[in-house]
Protein backbone atom coordinates (compact mmCIF):
# COMPACT_ATOMS: atom_id res chain seq x y z
CA UNK A 1 0.00 0.00 0.00
CA UNK A 2 1.25 3.46 -0.87
CA UNK A 3 0.59 6.87 0.58
CA UNK A 4 -0.73 9.21 -2.08
CA UNK A 5 -0.88 13.00 -2.22
CA UNK A 6 -4.44 14.26 -2.39
CA UNK A 7 -3.87 15.57 -5.92
CA UNK A 8 -3.48 11.98 -7.10
CA UNK A 9 -6.73 10.74 -5.57
CA UNK A 10 -8.71 10.98 -8.80
CA UNK A 11 -5.98 9.28 -10.82
CA UNK A 12 -5.86 6.32 -8.45
CA UNK A 13 -9.65 6.03 -8.42
CA UNK A 14 -9.74 6.06 -12.20
CA UNK A 15 -7.52 2.99 -12.36
CA UNK A 16 -9.41 -0.25 -11.93
CA UNK A 17 -6.35 -2.19 -10.83
CA UNK A 18 -4.76 -0.61 -7.76
CA UNK A 19 -1.25 -2.03 -7.73
CA UNK A 20 -0.62 -1.68 -4.00
CA UNK A 21 -1.68 -4.45 -1.65
CA UNK A 22 -5.42 -4.32 -1.12
CA UNK A 23 -6.34 -4.25 2.57
CA UNK A 24 -9.82 -5.64 2.18
CA UNK A 25 -10.05 -7.91 5.21
CA UNK A 26 -9.45 -7.62 8.93
CA UNK A 27 -6.47 -10.00 8.65
CA UNK A 28 -4.89 -7.84 5.94
CA UNK A 29 -5.53 -4.78 8.06
CA UNK A 30 -3.67 -6.26 11.04
CA UNK A 31 -0.65 -7.05 8.86
CA UNK A 32 -0.77 -3.60 7.29
CA UNK A 33 -0.94 -1.94 10.70
CA UNK A 34 2.13 -3.87 11.82
CA UNK A 35 4.01 -2.73 8.73
CA UNK A 36 3.11 0.87 9.46
CA UNK A 37 4.22 0.90 13.09
CA UNK A 38 7.74 1.86 12.10
CA UNK A 39 6.31 4.99 10.52
CA UNK A 40 4.63 6.02 13.77
CA UNK A 41 7.88 7.11 15.41
CA UNK A 42 7.49 10.85 14.90
CA UNK A 43 9.57 13.00 17.27
CA UNK A 44 7.18 15.96 16.78
CA UNK A 45 3.70 14.54 16.16
CA UNK A 46 0.92 16.92 15.19
CA UNK A 47 -1.56 17.80 17.93
CA UNK A 48 -4.37 15.25 17.99
CA UNK A 49 -2.56 12.82 15.69
CA UNK A 50 -2.89 9.05 16.07
CA UNK A 51 -0.88 6.20 14.54
CA UNK A 52 -1.84 3.81 13.10
CA UNK A 53 -5.58 4.22 12.50
CA UNK A 54 -7.79 1.43 11.16
CA UNK A 55 -10.93 2.41 9.22
CA UNK A 56 -13.48 -0.38 8.77
CA UNK A 57 -17.02 -0.85 7.52
CA UNK A 58 -19.08 -2.45 4.81
CA UNK A 59 -20.91 -1.24 1.71
CA UNK A 60 -24.24 -2.51 0.40
CA UNK A 61 -26.33 -1.82 -2.68
CA UNK A 62 -29.96 -0.66 -2.75
CA UNK A 63 -31.17 -4.19 -2.05
CA UNK A 64 -28.88 -4.66 0.92
CA UNK A 65 -26.56 -7.00 -1.00
CA UNK A 66 -22.77 -6.69 -0.51
CA UNK A 67 -21.02 -4.30 -2.91
CA UNK A 68 -17.69 -5.82 -3.90
CA UNK A 69 -14.58 -4.46 -5.61
CA UNK A 70 -15.30 -0.79 -4.88
CA UNK A 71 -12.37 1.55 -4.41
CA UNK A 72 -12.28 3.01 -0.88
CA UNK A 73 -10.05 5.91 0.12
CA UNK A 74 -9.31 7.64 3.41
CA UNK A 75 -8.00 11.10 2.59
CA UNK A 76 -6.99 14.55 3.78
CA UNK A 77 -3.30 15.54 3.61
CA UNK A 78 -2.47 12.03 2.33
CA UNK A 79 -4.57 9.22 0.88
CA UNK A 80 -4.80 5.59 1.94
CA UNK A 81 -6.82 3.08 -0.01
CA UNK A 82 -8.37 -0.36 -0.19
CA UNK A 83 -11.22 -2.18 -1.87
CA UNK A 84 -14.38 -3.82 -0.68
CA UNK A 85 -14.25 -7.61 -0.45
CA UNK A 86 -16.83 -10.05 -1.77
CA UNK A 87 -18.89 -9.55 1.41
CA UNK A 88 -18.81 -5.76 1.02
CA UNK A 89 -16.42 -5.22 3.91
CA UNK A 90 -13.34 -3.01 3.82
CA UNK A 91 -10.43 -2.24 6.11
CA UNK A 92 -7.94 0.57 5.49
CA UNK A 93 -4.91 1.25 7.68
CA UNK A 94 -3.17 4.64 7.90
CA UNK A 95 0.07 5.98 9.26
CA UNK A 96 -0.03 9.00 11.58
CA UNK A 97 -3.07 11.17 10.92
CA UNK A 98 -5.27 13.69 12.69
CA UNK A 99 -8.57 11.76 12.44
CA UNK A 100 -10.80 14.84 12.53
CA UNK A 101 -9.24 16.02 9.25
CA UNK A 102 -9.81 12.76 7.39
CA UNK A 103 -12.83 11.40 5.54
CA UNK A 104 -13.73 8.13 3.91
CA UNK A 105 -14.75 8.21 0.26
CA UNK A 106 -16.85 5.51 -1.37
CA UNK A 107 -16.01 5.61 -5.10
CA UNK A 108 -19.34 4.51 -6.55
CA UNK A 109 -18.99 5.79 -10.10
CA UNK A 110 -20.04 5.25 -12.80
CA UNK A 111 -23.24 3.45 -11.80
CA UNK A 112 -23.61 4.73 -8.24
CA UNK A 113 -23.14 8.06 -6.52
CA UNK A 114 -19.81 8.58 -4.78
CA UNK A 115 -19.80 10.21 -1.36
CA UNK A 116 -17.57 11.26 1.55
CA UNK A 117 -18.16 10.53 5.22
CA UNK A 118 -16.33 11.94 8.23
CA UNK A 119 -14.51 9.26 10.21
CA UNK A 120 -16.32 7.88 13.28
CA UNK A 121 -14.82 8.39 16.73
CA UNK A 122 -11.86 6.09 17.39
CA UNK A 123 -12.16 3.29 19.90
CA UNK A 124 -9.41 2.28 22.32
CA UNK A 125 -7.64 0.33 19.58
CA UNK A 126 -7.41 3.32 17.23
CA UNK A 127 -10.16 1.86 15.06
CA UNK A 128 -12.77 4.03 13.32
CA UNK A 129 -15.66 1.68 12.58
CA UNK A 130 -18.70 2.51 10.49
CA UNK A 131 -21.18 0.39 12.42
CA UNK A 132 -24.12 0.83 10.05
CA UNK A 133 -23.76 -0.38 6.47
CA UNK A 134 -22.86 2.35 3.98
CA UNK A 135 -25.52 2.36 1.25
CA UNK A 136 -24.94 2.92 -2.44
CA UNK A 137 -27.42 5.00 -4.41
CA UNK A 138 -27.92 4.18 -8.10
CA UNK A 139 -27.62 7.00 -10.60
CA UNK A 140 -29.86 7.30 -13.67
CA UNK A 141 -28.31 5.55 -16.68
CA UNK A 142 -28.25 8.72 -18.76
CA UNK A 143 -28.68 12.47 -18.73
CA UNK A 144 -27.91 15.64 -20.70
CA UNK A 145 -24.28 16.27 -21.61
CA UNK A 146 -22.52 18.92 -19.54
CA UNK A 147 -20.22 20.78 -21.90
CA UNK A 148 -16.95 22.48 -21.00
CA UNK A 149 -16.90 24.78 -24.05
CA UNK A 150 -18.15 27.93 -22.31
CA UNK A 151 -21.61 27.77 -23.85
CA UNK A 152 -24.71 28.76 -21.89
CA UNK A 153 -26.52 25.58 -20.85
CA UNK A 154 -29.83 24.60 -19.28
CA UNK A 155 -29.51 21.05 -17.95
CA UNK A 156 -32.25 19.05 -16.24
CA UNK A 157 -32.19 15.70 -14.48
CA UNK A 158 -34.83 14.46 -12.03
CA UNK A 159 -35.98 17.49 -9.96
CA UNK A 160 -32.88 19.61 -10.66
CA UNK A 161 -32.27 22.18 -13.39
CA UNK A 162 -28.91 23.94 -13.67
CA UNK A 163 -28.56 27.22 -15.57
CA UNK A 164 -24.90 27.54 -16.56
CA UNK A 165 -24.14 31.11 -17.66
CA UNK A 166 -22.15 31.67 -20.84
CA UNK A 167 -18.37 31.55 -20.38
CA UNK A 168 -18.59 29.42 -17.26
CA UNK A 169 -15.45 27.35 -16.82
CA UNK A 170 -16.43 23.73 -16.11
CA UNK A 171 -13.75 21.48 -14.56
CA UNK A 172 -14.46 17.77 -14.21
CA UNK A 173 -12.81 15.47 -11.73
CA UNK A 174 -10.24 13.20 -13.34
CA UNK A 175 -12.53 10.29 -12.46
CA UNK A 176 -15.09 11.76 -14.88
CA UNK A 177 -12.72 12.17 -17.81
CA UNK A 178 -14.91 10.03 -20.07
CA UNK A 179 -17.61 11.91 -21.98
CA UNK A 180 -20.27 9.41 -20.90
CA UNK A 181 -19.61 10.39 -17.29
CA UNK A 182 -19.88 14.11 -18.07
CA UNK A 183 -23.67 14.01 -18.09
CA UNK A 184 -25.92 15.50 -15.46
CA UNK A 185 -27.44 12.61 -13.55
CA UNK A 186 -29.44 13.37 -10.42
CA UNK A 187 -31.63 11.22 -8.22
CA UNK A 188 -33.77 12.01 -5.19
CA UNK A 189 -33.01 9.63 -2.32
CA UNK A 190 -33.90 8.91 1.30
CA UNK A 191 -31.58 10.85 3.61
CA UNK A 192 -31.78 8.85 6.83
CA UNK A 193 -29.38 6.02 5.95
CA UNK A 194 -26.46 8.13 4.72
CA UNK A 195 -23.58 8.82 7.12
CA UNK A 196 -23.26 12.54 6.36
CA UNK A 197 -26.92 13.22 7.25
CA UNK A 198 -28.03 13.96 10.80
CA UNK A 199 -30.79 11.39 11.30
CA UNK A 200 -32.21 13.47 14.17
CA UNK A 201 -32.66 16.47 11.88
CA UNK A 202 -32.84 15.24 8.27
CA UNK A 203 -33.16 17.69 5.37
CA UNK A 204 -36.48 18.17 3.59
CA UNK A 205 -34.99 16.58 0.45
CA UNK A 206 -31.68 15.01 -0.58
CA UNK A 207 -30.19 14.48 -4.04
CA UNK A 208 -27.23 12.46 -5.29
CA UNK A 209 -25.56 14.21 -8.22
CA UNK A 210 -23.10 13.38 -10.96
CA UNK A 211 -20.60 14.40 -12.33
CA UNK A 212 -19.26 14.25 -8.77
CA UNK A 213 -17.12 17.22 -7.70
CA UNK A 214 -17.41 19.02 -11.02
CA UNK A 215 -16.43 22.66 -10.38
CA UNK A 216 -17.69 25.94 -11.84
CA UNK A 217 -15.84 29.26 -11.80
CA UNK A 218 -19.15 31.15 -11.66
CA UNK A 219 -22.12 30.64 -9.39
CA UNK A 220 -24.59 28.43 -11.25
CA UNK A 221 -28.27 29.16 -10.48
CA UNK A 222 -30.55 26.19 -10.00
CA UNK A 223 -34.20 25.20 -9.79
CA UNK A 224 -35.67 22.25 -7.95
CA UNK A 225 -39.16 20.82 -7.95
CA UNK A 226 -40.72 21.44 -4.55
CA UNK A 227 -40.93 17.73 -3.79
CA UNK A 228 -41.00 18.42 -0.04
CA UNK A 229 -44.10 20.63 -0.41
CA UNK A 230 -42.51 23.54 1.44
CA UNK A 231 -44.81 26.55 1.77
CA UNK A 232 -44.93 29.13 -1.02
CA UNK A 233 -42.43 31.93 -0.47
CA UNK A 234 -40.47 30.03 2.19
CA UNK A 235 -36.78 30.81 2.59
CA UNK A 236 -34.58 27.77 1.94
CA UNK A 237 -30.91 26.93 2.26
CA UNK A 238 -29.28 24.55 -0.18
CA UNK A 239 -26.56 22.45 1.41
CA UNK A 240 -23.73 20.72 -0.43
CA UNK A 241 -21.53 17.83 0.65
CA UNK A 242 -17.96 19.05 1.02
CA UNK A 243 -15.30 17.16 -0.92
CA UNK A 244 -11.54 17.26 -1.43
CA UNK A 245 -11.02 17.79 -5.16
CA UNK A 246 -12.10 21.44 -4.94
CA UNK A 247 -11.91 22.01 -1.19
CA UNK A 248 -9.75 21.58 1.87
CA UNK A 249 -10.11 18.97 4.62
CA UNK A 250 -12.19 17.95 6.38
CA UNK A 251 -14.63 16.53 3.83
CA UNK A 252 -17.89 14.70 4.40
CA UNK A 253 -19.96 17.51 5.93
CA UNK A 254 -23.03 19.26 4.57
CA UNK A 255 -22.51 23.03 4.46
CA UNK A 256 -24.51 25.92 3.02
CA UNK A 257 -23.94 26.37 -0.71
CA UNK A 258 -26.72 28.81 -1.65
CA UNK A 259 -29.84 30.58 -0.46
CA UNK A 260 -33.14 30.08 -2.23
CA UNK A 261 -36.91 30.59 -1.96
CA UNK A 262 -39.97 28.58 -2.83
CA UNK A 263 -41.82 30.16 -5.76
CA UNK A 264 -45.05 32.07 -5.16
CA UNK A 265 -47.10 29.21 -6.62
CA UNK A 266 -45.27 26.66 -4.45
CA UNK A 267 -44.19 24.52 -7.38
CA UNK A 268 -40.42 24.98 -7.29
CA UNK A 269 -37.38 26.16 -5.35
CA UNK A 270 -35.14 28.76 -7.01
CA UNK A 271 -31.82 30.20 -5.91
CA UNK A 272 -31.87 33.87 -4.95
CA UNK A 273 -30.29 36.51 -7.21
CA UNK A 274 -26.49 36.22 -7.05
CA UNK A 275 -26.65 32.77 -5.46
CA UNK A 276 -25.70 29.43 -7.01
CA UNK A 277 -23.44 26.41 -6.93
CA UNK A 278 -19.69 26.35 -7.52
CA UNK A 279 -19.49 22.56 -7.18
CA UNK A 280 -21.80 19.60 -7.62
CA UNK A 281 -21.76 16.69 -5.14
CA UNK A 282 -24.83 15.94 -3.03
CA UNK A 283 -27.53 18.55 -2.42
CA UNK A 284 -29.79 18.82 0.61
CA UNK A 285 -32.73 21.19 1.05
CA UNK A 286 -33.58 22.72 4.41
CA UNK A 287 -36.26 25.28 5.25
CA UNK A 288 -34.92 28.30 7.17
Amino acid sequence: MRLLPIALLGLVAACDGVDGRDTSTAADLAVEADLRKGLCDDPSPAAGSVCPVAVTGNVVDENGAPASSLLITVCADQCYYGKTSADGSFAVSTTRIVPDRYALEIHGRPDHASFYAALPMLDGNHQASFVASLPLVSLPPNGPAMLADGSAQTLTSDDLTLELPANTKVVFSIEDGDADRQRLRVVHTTPSALPFVDAASPPAALYACSPFEVAFDKKVPLRLSNRAALPAGAAVEILSLGGLVNGKPPAGRLTRAALAHVSSDGSRIETDAGEGLVELTWLAIRKL
